[in-house]
């Protein structure tokens, strides 16, 4: 775990560690999350990065750790996620969890290259709309998505949600005030101000 101190130059400096599974970085300011990362060990399964602020983050961050399973953020400043950051395919990835960021999207193109997908959490962001082209890749495979405690506005576009998996966690609407504070599941079609045939 590295928490405060100087981050390496390069991170080949911990490449002849070949059983490194687990890297923590905490509480770290302006991070460049930079194309550097690839140069970890390839056993490293799991990247944990908390209470820190991103500057930058490279498009082929991660590509190349092909073993790579649990991707978890916290506690950032990052605002979307992008799926290039990851090996295409990712054979062996099974979490993402992204709670507690400012993400103001979810992530898209969750179904390219991640076949053991298995938990995404963008739990306590700010996205304030979910678009059914992101979730229904996801829709009827054995993943559980936690959307919880994000600012969304429920309108009609979100109708397609009433069709969705009810293991899945989504949200309590922000916005309009006539069904704020309402689970979007618990709502009907009506409520949503759908037109008829428009839903």
């Amino acid at each position: 775990m590295f928490s405060l101190g100087t981050l390496p130059t390069s991170w080949s400096i911990l490449g002849h560690l070949e059983n490194l599974e687990e890297l923590k970085l905490i509480h770290y300011k302006d991070m460049h999350l930079s194309n550097d990362f690839n140069n970890l060990p390839k056993s490293l399964e799991t990247l944990y990065i908390a209470d820190a602020t991103i500057e930058k983050i490279d498009d082929d961050w991660l590509v190349h750790l092909d073993d790579l399973k649990h991707l978890i953020v916290r506690q950032t400043d990052m605002y979307n996620f992008t799926r290039s950051w990851l090996p295409n395919p990712a054979p062996q990835f099974t979490t993402l969890d992204l709670p507690t960021n400012k993400l103001i999207s979810f992530p898209a193109n969750l179904d390219d290259g991640l076949p053991e997908l298995k938990y995404v959490s963008v739990e306590r962001n700010l996205i304030t709309s979910v678009h059914e082209e992101d979730l229904a890749p996801l829709k009827d495979k054995p993943v559980f998505v936690d959307l919880m405690f994000n600012p969304v506005h429920c309108d009609c576009k979100l109708a397609f949600i009433l069709d969705y998996p009810t293991r899945w966690h989504y949200f309590l609407c922000a916005t309009p005030g006539d069904v704020a504070d309402s689970y979007i599941t618990h709502l009907t079609e009506e409520q949503l101000q759908c037109e008829h045939g428009n839903a």
